[in-house]
């Protein structure tokens, strides 16, 4: 009986012996060393002081841990958090720091991207609104329509005061808007005001050189609707049903400023072309005309 005391008192408490559990991992040898902890921050850059964490998609327990520690109150915190002190945390482990490393970096790398993006297209659509035709083009503008963004207003309406939505829009566009403003500025003034009525009225081929020649608007005095009827093999009744057609979309298709055509600028500075009578220059006057 003596003899069994002394050797278990020999052997050291009971409690720190291999009855107790404890032994070191199955990875390690008695000559491994013991793993380190990352001292260095876990974030690849400063975190934006305009990006909310509330709006990136961490896990439920990394949210919760960052707003128990006081990080969502206090942005630039995240700046010097190191992979020691969120293991420091309690309930974070390797998980909760994988989050925060790859979703962290991977939305602080979206949001700058953004933030560039932002900038050149507040920079592009400020030069845009400063164009001579940005208030006289607008959405309703058969012409343009396919470049700006539905029920948004003028190019210039859209570029300084749009919805966010709305001005995006008009910058995808925006290369494609300036080609097609130099395509119509390249036009003679008969051919403008000749797309410009095929544009709004739906009226093509005959049906259109009738209708012109109807209203005036092809620089000439108007011929009677009779006429008109005669070359379209229609009645004259029909006729005064193209023209009150062209009537309604003349008034539903013009901006407020008044319709985009340079060429009606520069004939009223450089003098009409001859073919023009007082009654067809008062025609396409009237048809661009503002409200």
């Amino acid at each position: 009986m003596v003899d069994r005391l002394l050797a278990r008192a020999a052997s050291g408490p009971a409690c720190l012996g291999p009855a107790a559990g404890l032994s070191l991992p199955a990875s390690l040898g008695s000559g491994d060393p013991i793993p380190t902890v990352d001292g260095k921050p876990i974030l690849d850059a400063k975190w934006p002081l305009d990006l909310d964490p509330v709006t990136v998609p961490f896990k439920l327990r990394t949210e919760t841990v960052l707003r128990r520690a006081g990080y969502l109150d206090d942005l630039t915190r995240f700046d010097t958090l190191t992979e020691a002190e969120v293991l420091g945390w309690w309930n974070a482990g390797a998980a909760t720091v994988a989050d925060l490393r790859f979703t962290g970096n991977r939305a602080i790398r979206r949001h700058l991207e953004e933030a560039d993006l932002r900038s050149r297209m507040n920079v592009d659509l400020a030069a845009v609104a400063d164009e001579p035709w940005a208030p006289r083009i607008w959405h309703r503008d058969p012409r343009f329509a396919r470049y700006l963004p539905k029920r948004a207003g003028t190019v210039h309406q859209i570029a300084v005061s749009g919805d966010p939505e709305a001005r995006r829009g008009l910058w995808r566009h925006v290369g494609g808007l300036r080609a097609a403003v130099a395509a119509q500025a390249a036009l003679s003034l008969p051919d403008a005001v000749a797309e410009y009525v095929e544009a709004i009225s739906g009226q093509h081929g005959r049906r259109l050189v009738v209708l012109l020649a109807r209203t005036g608007l092809n620089g000439r005095d108007p011929i009677s609707g009779t006429s008109a009827g005669r070359m379209l093999g229609v009645s004259s009744a029909r006729i005064y049903q193209l023209q009150a057609q062209l009537e309604r979309n003349r008034v539903r298709c013009r901006p407020p400023a008044g319709v985009w055509m340079p060429q009606v600028d520069e004939a009223d500075r450089s003098g009409w072309p001859d073919e023009f009578t007082l009654v067809g220059v008062a025609a396409v006057r009237r048809l661009l005309s503002p409200p």
